[in-house]
């Protein structure tokens, strides 16, 4: 699935216990009907990902799961948000 959005803001945010650490890099998006989309980058996909990404520009997003966005940390009153999950290159057998 793909998805074309607009980065209306992006933030990194604290691991809880070393505020100086990122746990992931959080946005707000737009898709193209105007839902505004709360979405998360786990931390360790950073490297690839951050340097790319840049606040107001319109990306294509893929190979993404979906989450229900719940909790107090809700940025959006949309029900869902993507994930960007890590996937381990080499497996542990």
């Amino acid at each position: 699935m793909e998805v074309l959005v607009r980065i209306v803001r992006m933030w990194e945010a604290p691991t809880f216990l070393k505020h100086d650490q990122t746990n992931s890099l959080e946005m707000v998006l737009v898709d193209e009907k105007g839902c505004k989309i709360h979405a998360t980058i786990q931390k360790q996909l950073l490297y690839l990902i951050q340097a790319k990404l840049i606040e107001g520009k319109i990306y294509k997003m893929s190979f993404f799961s979906v989450a229900h966005s719940s909790g107090s940390y809700c940025t959006t009153l949309h029900l869902y948000k993507p994930v960007f999950p890590y996937e381990d290159k080499d497996p542990k057998l």
